[in-house]
């Protein structure tokens, strides 16, 4: 209790990105304070460290993915959408590529409302052949 819910797989924790706080952190944490860049540290150029980086690789999107695929945290669609747009907009000029997230893109689903299409440059697709287990290949693309 008191303890947000942990990514057995992975031994990560689910947040809700759109949470204000939460754009705290992210925004203003650095190296030097925390261990961890933040985003102002990653893409500017007078920030802690300024690693004036071209923009950010958005991973774990696929958290906001509807219920119905398996997760538990469709809730948090709209936050996941908001924080996207938030960087977009704080951060002009520099490029976001999300990593999956199709589910924003699919007018048949619930989250289409949450689109993240005007926020994004690129779309990255982890894997066509696998999971995250190296021993559990897709039946889809037999020949790859």
């Amino acid at each position: 209790m008191g303890k947000p819910d942990e990514d057995a797989d992975w031994g990560s924790y689910y947040v809700n990105a759109g949470a204000p706080a939460w754009w705290s952190v992210l925004k203003s944490m650095t190296k030097a304070t925390s261990g961890q860049a933040g985003m102002d540290e990653i893409l500017s150029t007078n920030v802690g460290n300024a690693f004036n980086c071209d923009g950010l690789f958005l991973d774990t999107i696929d958290t906001a993915a509807p219920n119905t695929w398996g997760t538990a945290y469709e809730w948090t669609a709209p936050g996941m959408q908001g924080l996207i747009q938030r960087i977009h907009t704080n951060y002009p000029g520099k490029l976001l590529m999300g990593n999956r997230g199709l589910f924003f893109y699919d007018p048949n689903l619930k989250t289409y409302p949450y689109n993240i299409r005007p926020f994004v440059d690129m779309v990255m697709f982890e894997s066509y052949y696998s999971d995250s287990s190296a021993s559990n290949v897709s039946p889809s693309f037999p020949d790859h």
